[in-house]
């Protein structure tokens, strides 16, 4: 409890009232506050969702997973779009030319019409072979982005749905320390009204009293907040008087590093996408090298023309070929653009390491946050069981005469402290097990492979 004394020595209540202050770190004006609050107070009498359900509503509404799904589909076209370098081109052309001379006294016009067709078929072109793998790699990238936007989705759904759960049993703690503080005000005023105690005990009192309905106010606020996170997140339309139910609790189990640190390099959809990545580039410098192969190419034509009129002499051209053209010169934009890509290579293999990187600090993170949670919760809940009887203690004794005022003050604000920890613990914990789960790349696993595209 060193942590509420007061190092100039006004006393324990202003220390305790600092704490209130310090701790929501918020100052909001009095009367924004109460009408606030009077909107976050009402209880809500929506539906439920279950986290069940909001993971399913975040499937069919997420903007980020359509927007994923939008870009497999053009990644799909790109392995089309490198077939059709091989495919055949039909050009038809029409033209009417009339023109008149004057001269030497002689008007002479001339009057010509064409109608032409010209096939072309490339025969190879050895472009397409790395322009095909690109759109393939593309493609699977494509896919492999749309699992991994997702796991973060369903798993920014876990928080957010979890923060509002956090956020009432904060609330039901204030709302219990405003009850408590208005008891002890009660006894307080009792016990003056007696003459055994001072005036200062009922001000104290009321001091602590109000500061708890601050407190409870700012919370309820919060959870207004909250709610509105998770149903803007669920596309709700503002619908935020929805309920919600804590869920079961995860499986504890929580994994050797090493073992989760295999399954995230193993699993993890960035740092393949990543990898593909590379290839990609390697595909890219490969329809550059193609470049300096030779192209072949067949055509055939047929031109019709008729001169000076319908009835004038008429003419048919047609004509068929096989043309080989090898760029030798280009001017050195060629060379720039295979340096280009082989560069490109080089920066994207780095940024692959970096996602590895990252990936072991996710689960590296993950892992000794659960760890923590897991080991502080024990430490929690005795907290709570010691600062409940504590204060149950000094609340009979201060009712006996035995205790000073200022004494059960300071237990309840210990207890409010302990109580809101252990509420936070406990629904971070439940986060922290599934956020294992996300920093491996397997959380939600069935449901992703459920929405994978074939």
């Amino acid at each position: 409890m060193s942590s509420f004394l007061d190092p100039r020595g006004r006393g324990w209540i202003g220390a305790g009232c600092a704490f209130f202050v310090m701790r929501r770190r918020v100052c909001f004006f009095v009367a924004l506050m109460a009408a606030l609050a009077a909107r976050a107070g009402d209880a809500p009498g929506g539906r439920v969702i279950t986290l069940e359900q909001a993971y399913d509503i975040a499937l069919e509404t997420d903007q980020s997973i359509r927007i994923a799904y939008q870009q497999i589909r053009q990644a799909n076209l790109l392995t089309w779009s490198a077939l059709t370098r091989l495919g055949p081109s039909l050009t038809g052309n029409a033209g009417y030319d009339a023109n008149q001379t004057h001269g030497g006294g002689l008007i002479l016009r001339d009057e010509s019409s064409n109608v032409g067709v010209n096939f072309s078929q490339p025969l190879m072109d050895f472009s397409v072979f790395p322009a095909y793998r690109y759109g393939k790699l593309a493609a699977t990238a494509a896919r492999l982005q749309r699992q991994y936007t997702i796991r973060q989705v369903l798993y920014g759904v876990a928080g957010a749905y979890y923060q509002v759960l956090t956020q009432e049993g904060i609330v039901a703690v204030d709302q219990k320390t405003v009850d408590l503080a208005a008891q002890q005000m009660d006894v307080a005023q009792k016990r003056l009204d007696v003459g055994e105690v001072t005036r200062t005990d009922v001000l104290n009192a009321q001091v602590t009293l109000e500061n708890a309905r601050v407190a409870l106010i700012q919370a309820k606020n919060t959870l207004l907040l909250n709610r509105d996170t998770l149903g803007n997140i669920l596309n709700l339309g503002g619908d935020s008087g929805f309920q919600v139910v804590t869920p079961p609790d995860y499986p504890t189990t929580i994994p050797d590093f090493a073992k989760l640190l295999a399954i995230g390099y193993r699993n993890r959809e960035d740092l393949k996408v990543a990898a593909l990545v590379v290839q990609e580039d390697i595909a890219k410098k490969g329809e550059v090298v193609a470049e300096y192969a030779p192209r072949i190419v067949g055509g055939a034509g047929d031109d019709y023309t008729n001169a000076r009129g319908l009835y004038g002499p008429q003419t048919q051209v047609w004509d068929a070929n096989v043309s080989v053209s090898m760029p030798f010169l280009t001017g050195g934009q060629r060379e720039i653009d295979l340096r280009t890509a082989r560069e490109q290579v080089i920066e994207d293999e780095l940024s692959r390491d970096e996602v590895a990187k990252q990936v072991e600090g996710d689960v590296r993170g993950a892992w000794l946050n659960a760890r923590s949670l897991q080991d502080t919760l024990v430490s929690s809940k005795v907290a709570v069981e010691a600062a409940q009887k504590s204060y149950q203690d000094l609340v009979n004794q201060y009712q006996a005469g035995t205790s000073a005022s200022v004494d059960v003050l300071v237990a309840l604000v210990a207890l409010n402290t302990a109580e809101n920890n252990l509420a936070m613990q406990v629904n971070e914990y439940q986060v922290a097990l599934r956020n294992l789960e996300a920093a491996a790349g397997v959380f939600q696993e069935q449901r992703v492979q459920r929405t994978q595209i074939k």
